[in-house]
């Protein structure tokens, strides 16, 4: 049989296009693909060949391309390859949704040439990035005991677009930004903010990332929480007047049990919080098994086969009425075991809401002194030399000031001082107030998709200038 393997890969390979490629350790051939522009989607097809022998007997394999660049990707469905009872997994598409059914891969047979193959084909809504974007094909092996082997391979450097608009490799050579013009920074008025204020900051600890502070028993889990929140907290400074957490879990184990568990964490973790004196106030909840979010990311996922299907079960059948054991039931099982995979890690968290009072780090005195030097500064041409002195020597004196702190930020993100910035910003990572000059630093370092992120929550708060460089569409290509 791999002699037969062989055969073919070497037979198909000199006949396919020059795009062909092998994935799959080797042992799947990816030819034939196009890229087409249709109005506001992306239409993409592609053929997928292999021998009749590539899975075992009750194997399962996820094929999923994934379009990449240095910015941005995006997972394309999911084609399921099945190694056992191919005829009843071919009769199980009647029962299927439209979207689903549409990309299973209709397998079609060459006994002459010893193989088989799928054509793929798909449509997403086109983004323009996608321009420069290369391909790669993600492949998940199930084996029937459960174990998963992962795979990844590029298939395409740059795929080329029929009907876009401008050359895909236009883009690519857009010059980085050495400094940042002027007009993309506000300069903050130290006024009642240089008194004192109150802050808000949210946050998140997850429980099944590779610290598995979730699994950790009591003790040690009340420990890994609060030197989680210390560490969170101690960047932003100021005293926590507040701090309101909330548990989430996931199904795994017994529902009573989880119940039980989880209001004990709950009691348990407001008790060593309030000891610690971390907060004025602490409140502590928790939802046992957080199926709100399980639907919210099986419905993003296109990893997760047969999701529609799944999602219809956690909508209409509930815990107690089985909803776990209909879930085993999709595709002997592993529609849940990816759930298990990609979903139930990301659902166990704590989420935590800390309200923070800042109060003036210096006298009364010196508030007033600030506020003058600033008004100085003001005499003088935004960008001129005598006013970035002003602004760099307030930071100098009042060194646990977050406005003179972000405003000297702005003066070496003009100059192109991306460090010097940086360790500026570096208490104030949380603050809302230096979210435009935090994506205006992540954008001048190339890292556009941090920069979105902060620029946006600016615009959301109604910084002029994070509005007008999100509408500049060539800065995110």
């Amino acid at each position: 049989m791999k002699l037969l393997k062989k055969m073919f890969l070497a037979a198909v390979l000199v006949s396919a296009s020059a795009q062909a490629q092998t994935v799959y350790k080797n042992q799947l051939l990816v030819s034939n693909q196009q890229f087409k522009l249709e109005g506001s989607l992306l239409r993409v097809k592609m053929r997928v060949s292999y021998d009749a022998g590539v899975l075992n007997s009750g194997d399962i394999l996820n094929f999923i391309p994934v379009l990449k660049c240095s910015t941005h990707q995006q997972p394309l469905t999911a084609a399921v390859i099945n190694g056992r009872e191919r005829g009843h997994y071919e009769d199980r598409k009647a029962r299927l949704s439209a979207s689903e059914r549409k990309n299973m891969p209709i397998i079609k047979h060459d006994d002459s040439k010893f193989k088989q193959y799928f054509d793929y084909e798909t449509t997403i809504p086109y983004i323009q990035w996608m321009t420069q974007a290369s391909l790669y094909v993600e492949t998940e092996e199930c084996g029937w005991k459960g174990s998963i082997n992962k795979y990844e391979d590029k298939v395409i450097d740059l795929i080329m677009i029929d009907g876009a608009s401008a050359s895909p490799r236009a883009h690519i050579q857009r010059a980085s930004i050495a400094a940042a013009p002027i007009e993309w920074i506000p300069f903050i008025e130290p006024t009642a903010l240089a008194l004192g204020r109150e802050q808000t900051v949210k946050g998140q600890i997850a429980l099944a990332d590779s610290r598995q502070i979730g699994q950790m028993k009591d003790h040690n889990f009340l420990a890994a929480v609060y030197v989680s929140l210390k560490q969170s907290l101690a960047q932003v400074g100021g005293v926590v007047s507040q701090l309101s957490l909330h548990g989430f879990g996931a199904p795994i184990g017994n529902y009573q049990r989880n119940e039980q568990r989880s209001t004990q964490r709950a009691i348990m973790l407001k008790e060593f919080l309030t000891k610690q004196e971390i907060a004025n106030s602490v409140s502590v909840a928790w939802t046992a098994e957080d199926w709100q979010s399980i639907m919210r990311m099986t419905q993003a996922d296109a990893v997760i086969p047969l999701r529609s299907a799944a999602i219809d079960v956690m909508q209409g059948v509930s815990v107690a009425n089985g909803r776990e054991a209909q879930l085993q039931s999709l595709q002997g099982g592993h529609t849940y075991a990816m759930l298990k995979t990609h979903v139930f890690p990301r659902v166990q968290r704590i989420e935590y809401t800390a309200v923070i009072q800042h109060t003036a780090s210096s006298t009364s005195t010196d508030a007033v002194n600030l506020r003058s030097l600033y008004q100085t500064a003001s005499t003088f041409a935004r960008g001129s030399k005598d006013y970035n002195d002003i602004i760099e020597l307030a930071a100098q004196l009042y060194p646990d000031n977050a406005v003179a702190a972000i405003n000297a930020a702005g003066v070496a993100l003009t100059k192109g001082e991306k460090d010097k910035a940086e360790k500026y910003l570096s208490k104030w990572l949380t603050d809302p107030l230096a979210y435009q000059n935090l994506g205006v630093l992540y954008l001048l370092k190339g890292e556009q998709a941090r920069a979105e992120v902060y620029l946006k929550k600016a615009a959301e708060m109604g910084v002029d200038e994070a509005a007008k460089m999100l509408h500049d569409g060539s800065l995110f290509l």
